[in-house]
């Protein structure tokens, strides 16, 4: 390859054909040269100073090419969309010096990034070509952000939570709070039903309004979707951050509502949310109200009490099929709408169902607002007291967001909802978009319904029952007296908080209704004592309270225990039936069960402790249940009976007769083939026993027994025990006495032995042996062995012991030597 002549290059825009090749070419030259080189080649270099000079040069040009095409590849990554600051870092790192940056890092600064360029070129050839096209949903797109990217936390200020020195705006009302536990269903008070198609006194009829109680049903079930609504746009705009935006519009008097009635009746959809406030109200008010357009924010303040009265006229604009109506999570807000200010709303489009359909990781609004506006709400004020007036600024922020970008997020879900999607859900008949429309035409329909107290069962939202399930405390209040307790206090909370206007929480939270029944107060401090601190509404009713509590524990003092009424079950299918077996007139075990109902009818309890009051009243009488034998009595105790056919009544008798024990006794003999069923038991005489069974031996204590001599030379009752040295006995001088009973040789002593036998049989017949009077070895106290004395030996050596092995060696006698080994045994 000659390096000193250079090829003129052609310029690759003018004629890139020409260029690649010439490229080409030039790079297999140089491969080919380089895999000619030889293996030795400092051994050349030596040989030949020409050559290793011209390898140098040539060496040099190669890595300072190499250096500028790092250079060019690194800002185009800069270019590309990487950070200055990255850019920055960077520089500098991507240079070839010497042989030993190739071979260090040849991988990181050559290989990849050729990998990159590849990918690059790769990338913008597909966007040439057409062949990737952008996201349905973009995340996070380039727009202005107002706010801080991570949410403010710590706590609200309890002034703003909750403004305990307001006065309840609810008094001011021109409709009376109406909160009584009645169960009449509650009739929509509608003035004028805008966009009607079923007539208003057609859609409330008292004929119609058990089966269709809401006066839109018709024309939400019968709406036909506008083209704006299944067409969105393909770029959505972005909303004006809200600092630079015009300021929202704040309703205050009822002269402001036309010209917002104005606003909304041109706008092809609208986005409306509202601030509720429940703690300090029985049933809650709706205190503000949101709405935006693509161009305008407005809050409306409905807690003036002109305001509440006139915004019965938006109607006409939340009844227009036209307009879609845009909230999130609309299922309280519906329902709310109606109770307060008898609104209805029309073609409703929930984005809490869109997220539902489009399967998103979170579906709250914070969530949605984070991911299309970059937008973080502080939640705190989600939970603040909307009575305050006038309204702090930061609250005035946090309400109007909820609706200044629903907007812009309902175009994003619109547009991703309507893509293409997979062939199965292309297959089905409606698509995504039409199934979060059905959806949100199901939230539409839903109705108010006035909240009744069930004291018997303690169902609904508010019963006694749902909260003890609720709290896992169904064990918890399962006496007497703690269930009439909890049950009592729990009531007097719900008539306190209707006839107050306070909430059930604010009244008495529910963690001390729990503690008054486990624990009943006897006097008013032992009442006080319990809440720390004590709410309001108990310290000025704390007798009544009081009262209450007392009632409950006397009444279930006086009321019999239904855990004290035994239970048998005389069926196991699905009816259960409770019989008394306290019956005492029944002389045997199998009289007191059919005289208690088994084989005759049974008493049924009109009331259950686990099934309640479903119990059936009226029974035919069961089938007669028997064994036909009895481990106890044996067989044909009734007669001809019928054995009984259920598996778990053979398997209830079965354990029953396994629980039986008899005492150990002699063998008898049945009289006769037969019993009789008026005489089931035989009484039997002493001449019926077998005469093969002996005759029981009494049992005599020691104390009364004869004394006992042995006499008979060829009894041995010596204890022999094994494995046990016999221990030498020292001879004592001690003279023997002579005593006139015959003395008995010794068994030990062959010669003494001899000689008793010798003098025996001569002097005739031996007696005969008294069993009667024969010592009971067991009767006789064991030898006692004294405690042994340990005598301490000449020379022993006291201290601490090692086991098998000695004392150690003084100090003074150890050998003094580095490497020491020890062998012990």
């Amino acid at each position: 390859m000659a390096l000193d002549e250079e090829p003129e290059i052609p310029s690759p825009s003018a004629s890139f054909d020409a260029y690649q090749v010439l490229l080409q070419s030039a790079a297999v030259s140089a491969t080919k040269a380089a895999i000619g080189l030889p293996q030795d080649i400092s051994y050349h270099r030596s040989l030949d100073r020409k050559f290793g000079k011209r390898l140098d040069t040539c060496s040099d040009r190669i890595l300072s090419i190499t250096s500028q095409l790092l250079e060019y590849a690194e800002a185009g990554n800069s270019t590309e969309g990487t950070s200055n600051t990255r850019s920055k870092k960077g520089k500098g790192k991507r240079k070839l010096d010497s042989e030993e940056d190739i071979v260090d890092g040849f991988h990181s600064l050559v290989v990849d990034v050729m990998d990159q360029l590849l990918e690059r070129t790769d990338t913008c050839l597909d966007v040439l070509l057409g062949r990737n096209k952008p996201a349905a949903i973009p995340i996070n797109p380039q727009q202005p952000s107002t706010t801080a990217t991570k949410a403010p936390r710590g706590r609200l200020d309890p002034s703003l939570a909750h403004a305990s020195y307001l006065r309840k705006p609810q008094l001011l009302f021109r409709s009376p709070v109406d909160n009584t536990n009645a169960p009449t269903p509650w009739i929509p008070k509608l003035k004028c039903k805008h966009h009607a198609v079923v007539p208003l006194s057609q859609s409330i009829s008292a004929e119609s309004f058990v089966s269709s109680p809401h006066p839109y049903q018709y024309e939400i079930t019968h709406l036909t979707p506008p083209m704006h609504l299944l067409n969105p746009p393909s770029s959505p705009t972005p909303p004006e951050p809200l600092a630079s935006s015009s300021p929202v519009t704040y309703i205050s008097h009822v002269s402001q509502l036309p010209p917002l009635i104005e606003a909304m009746r041109r706008a092809p959809e609208i986005a409306v949310d509202l601030e509720h406030h429940s703690y300090r109200s029985f049933a809650g008010f709706v205190c503000l109200m949101q709405i935006s357009t693509r161009t305008q924010d407005w809050i409306v303040d409905c807690l003036d009490p002109e305001i509440r009265e006139k915004l019965e006229c938006l109607n006409e604009i939340f009844a227009d099929p036209a307009i879609v109506k845009v909230f999130h999570g609309a299922e309280s807000d519906i329902v709310w709408l109606q109770q307060d200010f008898n609104l209805y709303v029309v073609n409703l489009f929930d984005t809490y169902h869109a997220t539902k359909v489009l399967d998103f990781p979170k579906h709250s609004l914070a969530a949605l607002l984070e991911m299309f506006c970059d937008f973080t709400p502080d939640k705190r004020y989600q939970l603040a007291d909307w009575r305050i007036r006038p309204l702090p600024d930061e609250m005035l922020v946090y309400a109007r967001s909820d609706t200044h970008f629903l907007l812009y997020i309902y175009d994003h879900l619109r547009n991703a909802l309507v893509a293409p999607r997979s062939p199965q859900t292309q297959s089905q008949h409606q698509t995504p978009l039409l199934g979060v429309l059905r959806r949100s035409a199901d939230t539409a329909l839903r109705t108010y319904v006035r909240e009744t107290y069930d004291a018997i069962g303690g169902t609904g939202a508010g019963g006694w029952d749902s909260l003890s399930r609720k709290w896992n405390r169904s064990s918890g209040v399962g006496g007497d007296v703690q269930a009439a307790v909890f049950k009592a206090v729990h009531k007097w909370r719900d008539d306190v908080g209707r006839s107050e206007d306070e909430s059930t929480r604010y009244v008495l939270p529910n963690h001390y209704i729990f503690r008054l029944s486990e624990n009943p107060p006897q006097d008013l401090p032992a009442l006080l004592g319990i809440f720390h601190p004590v709410p309001p509404v108990v310290r000025t009713r704390s007798l009544e309270l009081l009262d209450v509590i007392k009632d409950a524990v006397k009444h279930a003092a006086l009321q019999p225990s239904i855990e004290t009424v035994p239970m048998i079950v005389t069926d196991m299918d699905n009816e259960v039936h409770a019989v008394d077996v306290g019956n005492e007139e029944a002389a045997g075990l199998w009289d007191r069960l059919r005289h208690s109902g088994i084989a005759t009818a049974a008493k049924v309890a009109p009331s259950s402790a686990l099934f309640g009051q479903t119990l059936p009243l009226s029974r035919p009488p069961p089938a007669e249940h028997s064994a036909s034998s009895s481990s106890l009595f044996g067989p044909s105790l009734q007669g001809s009976a019928s054995a009984p056919t259920n598996p778990r009544y053979r398997d209830v008798v079965a354990r029953i007769h396994s629980t039986l024990v008899l005492a150990p006794s002699l063998t008898l003999e049945r009289v006769g083939t037969a019993i009789s069923s008026s005489e089931p038991y035989v009484k039997v005489s002493d001449q019926d026993f077998n005469a093969a069974a002996q005759a029981e031996i009494p049992y005599i204590p020691p104390a009364q027994r004869q004394p006992i001599l042995k006499t008979d030379p060829n009894a041995d009752d010596t204890i022999v025990v094994v494995g046990q040295r016999p221990k030498k006995r020292k001879r004592k001088g001690a003279t023997s006495e002579v005593v006139d009973s015959p003395v008995t040789a010794d068994p030990a002593d062959p010669k003494k032995r001899k000689e008793q036998v010798k003098s025996e049989s001569e002097g005739g017949a031996l007696e005969p042996f008294d069993f009667d009077a024969a010592p009971n070895i067991l009767d006789e106290p064991g030898p006692v062995a004294p405690p042994a004395k340990k005598r301490r030996e000449k020379g022993a050596k006291t201290g601490v012991q090692y086991g098998n092995f000695g004392a150690p060696p003084r100090n003074m006698s150890e050998v003094k030597s580095g490497n020491q080994s020890h062998t012990f045994r």
